[in-house]
């Protein structure tokens, strides 16, 4: 298969969810995937046949490539939830042994993204030191730098939905966590979404580990209106259910100057650059 831009992996998914959903016949789908990603057709098709295989539960004979698996299987958690999972995993082991049979070699990648989303997630660990705050607060970064377009949306939800908020400097710039995301040892996406998160619990850690509780803030709001506004993201007049936000400030003791804000050489949404 040719190399697919990372860009066109979402617009093909929601062409084939409306193909799966009958919304569009799947010749009108075919068409534009390959007008709107300039996909060549027979690669439109694939990403059509594997989201049905996938919604079915059936073995595909066909394959997409590892970041547009790991998109699908992150969007259909995010959209229908862990049961909404159960068919593509069936598709997916099965997929794994037709392709390792048929090539006589172990398809890594896939297993990767099976043990990740097939794994007892048990229940989420409440942060306890000010190290393993430092670590979600890298899980976001890195979501926002390098993730995928499915996690910098989830990042940006996350931050902008909100209540409570550690504020941070990098270089010059204040940035702003949630708590509700920070408040989980080793915190990710999925762990997240199919978690019973509890945003009373995790403010109770953070206020422990910080030495005081979250406070309303005018000078740091203003501050966190003008981080949304660089993401590109709407902002809200107050946190969810209409409350004020409040803030927690963390000095850092480790280095993210790397993600500093370059001013103008980034795409809308696009914060942050690895040196």
């Amino acid at each position: 298969m040719n190399k697919i831009p990372k860009e066109s992996i979402p617009i093909a998914y929601e062409i084939a969810k409306e193909v799966f959903n009958k919304n569009i016949s799947h010749t009108t789908g075919i068409e534009k995937i390959v007008t709107l990603t300039k996909m060549k057709r027979s690669s439109a098709k694939d990403y059509i046949y594997d989201y049905n295989k996938l919604m079915n539960g059936y073995v595909s004979k066909r394959t997409i490539n590892t970041a547009s698996f790991e998109y699908y299987f992150a969007s259909i958690l995010d959209e229908y939830g862990y049961n909404g999972l159960i068919n593509p995993i069936k598709a997916l082991k099965k997929h794994i042994t037709y392709y390792e049979y048929a090539n006589k070699s172990n398809a890594k990648s896939l297993r990767k993204i099976l043990l990740k989303y097939t794994q007892n997630l048990g229940s989420p660990v409440i942060v306890s030191t000010q190290d393993q705050l430092l670590k979600n607060i890298s899980t976001l970064e890195n979501y926002l730098i390098d993730g995928s377009s499915f996690e910098v949306k989830k990042a940006q939800n996350l931050i902008q939905n909100g209540i409570c908020f550690i504020a941070y400097r990098i270089g010059h710039e204040q940035r702003f966590a949630p708590s509700r995301f920070l408040g989980y040892e080793n915190n990710d996406f999925f762990q997240h979404m199919n978690s019973d998160i509890d945003g009373r619990e995790t403010n109770i850690a953070i206020s422990k580990i910080i030495g005081n509780e979250p406070c309303i803030n005018d000078a740091q709001e203003k501050k966190y209106i003008k981080f949304c506004s660089n993401l590109g993201i709407e902002i809200r007049s107050n946190g969810s259910y209409g409350t004020k936000r409040k803030f927690w400030i963390l000095p850092l003791v480790e280095d993210f100057n790397q993600n500093i804000l370059i001013p103008g050489d980034f795409p809308e949404g696009k914060l942050v650059e690895r040196k």
